[in-house]
């Protein structure tokens, strides 16, 4: 058996307006993260360690342009997103 709640339209409308409210920022939060991956930087070691391969073969995959990577000096990095596009399905 279903209860009856009583209320007003005013209390409907802050319900509605608080659940919209919550659903917002948890979509922003989620967003936000996506952002902040996309664009995140990563040294060798830190790549290395990401895709669990040697330093010879991060090397070699750079060299071969399997993965782009960037450079300030004599510093080597390489984006998140370029590391992802570097992944292939192997299905």
């Amino acid at each position: 058996m279903s209860d009856i709640i009583v209320t007003n339209k005013n209390n409907i409308q802050e319900i509605i307006r608080e659940e919209v409210k919550k659903g917002l920022i948890e979509w922003a939060h989620w967003f936000e993260s996506r952002i902040i991956d996309e664009d995140r930087i990563y040294t060798r070691e830190q790549t290395i360690k990401y895709l669990g391969i040697s330093p010879s073969t991060l090397t070699r995959w750079t060299k071969e342009g399997k993965i782009k990577a960037f450079g300030i000096g004599d510093r080597v990095y390489y984006k998140h997103i370029d590391i992802q596009g570097a992944l292939v399905a192997i299905n």
